[in-house]
C-alpha cells in the first residue's frame, strides 16, 4: 500500500499527520521517503564551463555513444 502526502514545506508536517501515519500503519513496518522536489540549477561557475563548452568546434564534440565506446575500451565496462 502506498500513500502519499505532498506538503508545501517540511514545516506541514504536523502532529496531526504523524498521528495518523500511526494509527493507519500502526506495527507494520513502513518507510519515509523525502523527496526535494527544488531541481538544482547550474551555479555561476557552472555556467561559464558550459558557455565555454558550447564555444568549442563541432570537429571536438563526441557524441554520448562515442564517449561510452571510448570509456568500455580504456576501463573494461
Amino acid at each position: 500500500m502506498n500513500t502519499v502526502f505532498h506538503l508545501n514545506s517540511a514545516s506541514d508536517v504536523s502532529q496531526e499527520i504523524l498521528d495518523s501515519i500511526k494509527l493507519i500503519f500502526q506495527t507494520r513496518p513502513i518507510t519515509i521517503v523525502v523527496e526535494d522536489s527544488i531541481e538544482e540549477l547550474p551555479d555561476a561557475e557552472q555556467k561559464a564551463i558550459l558557455d565555454s563548452r558550447m564555444q568549442e568546434p563541432d570537429q571536438h564534440y563526441l557524441s554520448a555513444e562515442k564517449s561510452i565506446e571510448l570509456l568500455r575500451k580504456k576501463y573494461g565496462i
